[in-house]
C-alpha cells in the first residue's frame, strides 16, 4: 500500500524495555516519574479531558506546550493532543504498550506534524531527534536503572564552565538556592578537593533545619563530581554536626552541548525505593532554581 501524496505519514518511534508493563504505564502517567525522564509537568492525570502544559527553553526560544488527554486505557494506550501556544497547528501523540513476556514494547506515534509552521524549529527531523532521545534514552534509563538509583538529566542554556561554577562555588550556590520563599539558606561551605567536605544548611518557614553534608570522592573540573550525601541529625549549629548515618552517593556530570550544557545527576545507594522517590521533587526543585539563576 502506498501513502497518498497529500498525506504525510506520522512519526513512529518504537522501543522495547526490560520492565513489566505496569512499571512502564506508571512511568508514562505518574507526574513525579514523568518529571524525571520527560518534562517538568506541574500536574498530570491519565484522564480523558485533562489539560496539561509545560514550557521548554531551547536555543533562546520559549515553547509553551498545550496538551489535552484524549484517551487513557490503563496498561494499553495513552493519547493526547500536542500544540504550541501562539503558533498554528495541532497534532496527536499516541503511546501504545504491548506486553512481551517480562518486557514491554512501547510504540509512540506523533501524527499531524505537517500542521505546524513551516520552519526548521518545527521540522520533522527535530521531532524525530527529540522523541528518540526521550523514549530511547531518558525513559529507557529511568526504567532499566536499578530501583535504588535516581537519574535526572537537565539541559541549561549556558556554557559548561558557568554551570560548573554555579554548582561548585558557595556564593553562587547560595544565591540560586535562595530563589525560594519556602526555605532560607543559612550557609554553604564547599572545600572542593578530593577528601574535602561540603555543607549546605537550610531552614524552613517553621524554623526547622535541614542540613546536607558529605565528602568529595572525585573532582574533575569542569566535567564530573562524585561525593557522599547525608543529613545532619540536628543541623542547627554553625559547624559540621553529627550525621544520620544514611549515606548515599551523588555523581554530577557536566556535558558540553555546543553553547549549552547537559547536567546528568545520578543519586544512588538509597536504602529503599521510597527514600529514592522522596528525593525526586527536591532535586527537581533545586535544578529549576539553578535554571532561573543561569537564565538571569
Amino acid at each position: 500500500m502506498t501513502t497518498p501524496t497529500n498525506q504525510v505519514p506520522p512519526l513512529v518511534v518504537e522501543r522495547t524495555f526490560q520492565a513489566p508493563i505496569a512499571q512502564v504505564w506508571h512511568a508514562i502517567t505518574d507526574a513525579d516519574a514523568m518529571r524525571v525522564w520527560y518534562f517538568d509537568l506541574p500536574e498530570f492525570k491519565a484522564e480523558p479531558g485533562f489539560e496539561f502544559r509545560f514550557v521548554v527553553e531551547h536555543e533562546g526560544h520559549t515553547y509553551d506546550h498545550r496538551c489535552r488527554v484524549t484517551e487513557a486505557i490503563p496498561l494499553e494506550k495513552l493519547a493526547y493532543t500536542w500544540r504550541y501556544d501562539g503558533h498554528e497547528g495541532e497534532s496527536l501523540v499516541t503511546i501504545e504498550l504491548f506486553e512481551e513476556g517480562a518486557e514491554t514494547r512501547l510504540k509512540l506515534t506523533h501524527d499531524g506534524l505537517e500542521t505546524f509552521p513551516k520552519s526548521p524549529a518545527f521540522g520533522r527531523e527535530n521531532f524525530e531527534k527529540g522523541w528518540t532521545q526521550i523514549i530511547g534514552s531518558s525513559l529507557k534509563e529511568y526504567l532499566e536503572t536499578p530501583s535504588h538509583k535516581l537519574v535526572i538529566t537537565r539541559e541549561f542554556d549556558a556554557p559548561r564552565d558557568l554551570v560548573w561554577k554555579a554548582w561548585t562555588q558557595p556564593s553562587r550556590v547560595k544565591e540560586w538556592l535562595s530563589m525560594s520563599e519556602d526555605m532560607t539558606i543559612e550557609s554553604v561551605t564547599m572545600d572542593l578537593r578530593v577528601g574535602g567536605k561540603f555543607r549546605i544548611q537550610t531552614r524552613d518557614t517553621e524554623g526547622e533545619y535541614f542540613t546536607a553534608a558529605g565528602t568529595y570522592i572525585e573532582v574533575n573540573a569542569p566535567e564530573r563530581l562524585v561525593y557522599t550525601w547525608d543529613w545532619e541529625k540536628d543541623g542547627a549549629g554553625e559547624e559540621f554536626g553529627e550525621l544520620e548515618g544514611k549515606e548515599t552517593q551523588l555523581t554530577v556530570e557536566f556535558r558540553e552541548q555546543r553553547d549549552r550544557t547537559e547536567l546528568v545527576l545520578t543519586h544512588e545507594k538509597f536504602a529503599s525505593v521510597e527514600s529514592r522517590d522522596r528525593h525526586i521533587g527536591g532535586w527537581t526543585n533545586w535544578l529549576d532554581r539553578m535554571a532561573k539563576f543561569l537564565a538571569a
